[in-house]
């Protein structure tokens, strides 16, 4: 990739324990440990976590890998992490990949 950075952003919307986090951008092997951190904070935080992929343009197994282990996360600690909305090739990768449907329904261990 030649020293070329990700570039991505996250905003979390509400407060409290139900946020919502915002991605843009992609989701990918440059910003895949800072996505990990900070899924897994938040997940240990919140009584639940909604997860908005509407804005995110790329994901490769290191943004699915983010994305499981705060899903992982959240279940561990009896709360909640669902993906509410994703850009159309969020959801193609997902669909591929198994992976739409249990991150789409909300979940309880």
């Amino acid at each position: 990739m030649g020293g070329t950075q990700s570039r991505w952003n996250c905003r979390v919307e509400g407060s409290g324990e139900r946020p919502t986090l915002v991605l843009a951008g992609a989701m990918d092997l440059a910003s895949a440990d800072m996505l990990r951190t900070f899924f897994v904070q938040t997940a240990e935080q919140a009584s639940g976590i909604e997860v908005d992929l509407e804005h995110v343009t790329f994901l490769d197994s290191a943004g699915i890998h983010a994305l499981v282990v705060g899903r992982n996360t959240a279940l561990a600690n009896g709360n909640t992490f669902v993906v509410t909305r994703m850009s159309e090739p969020v959801r193609s990768v997902l669909r591929v990949t198994g992976l739409l449907n249990a991150l789409t329904r909300p979940a309880r261990l």
